[in-house]
């Protein structure tokens, strides 16, 4: 149903008009390029990133907790991070000579 005209729309309705407009942007036919394949992957890897990075950020980048909030194992994390972030590799330590 239409909202009334002195209600704002909740995030919710606004994240998902933002999402039709994507997908109508991206299902225009312009002749110049193919008609699109992989339209989900593509809005996974626009939305991810900034999900992890937010929940990350909210968690004080405590991936238990993070891996919670998103209802993901920590094994699926860790992966997301990899896949998403250059996450750097362990440093040796230090040669003791």
């Amino acid at each position: 149903p239409p909202l009334p005209l002195d209600s704002p729309p909740s995030w919710n309705q606004r994240f998902q008009e933002l999402i039709a407009q994507w997908v109508r942007q991206q299902c225009q036919p312009d002749g110049s390029q193919p008609p699109p394949r992989d339209l989900y992957q593509q809005m996974l890897q626009l939305v991810e990133p900034v999900l992890l990075d937010e929940v990350l950020r909210h968690t004080q980048g405590n991936r238990l907790l993070a891996a919670r909030y998103l209802g993901l194992a920590r094994a699926t994390l860790r992966k997301l991070l990899h896949k998403y972030h250059c996450e750097p590799t362990p440093t040796p330590p230090p040669n003791p000579t």
